[in-house]
């Protein structure tokens, strides 16, 4: 376990420039859509329960970086496979 979680840092650090680039925006990204949905969340003093369009716009702004984090991985990874 320890030997293979070594072998994937390895893998990691030793990432092209234009992968590392396209894996950091897109876990900006999500964090930054994870931040706003929070920020939404905070704002409704009274919850949620009211405001149908709020909540839809905070369910899809939780959804959302799931997506942007799989096509970020799956970009840098074929960014490196076309480098290589």
């Amino acid at each position: 376990m320890v030997a293979s979680a070594k072998r994937l840092l390895d893998r990691i650090v030793s990432m092209q420039q234009l992968p590392w680039d396209i894996w950091m925006g897109s876990l900006i990204l999500s964090c930054v859509l994870v931040f706003c949905a929070f920020l939404l969340m905070l704002e409704e003093p009274s919850g949620l329960s009211g405001k149908y369009d709020t909540y839809r716009c905070v369910w899809e702004l939780v959804r959302l970086p799931q997506l942007v984090l799989l096509l970020g991985i799956l970009a840098s990874v074929c960014a490196e496979d076309y480098i290589l």
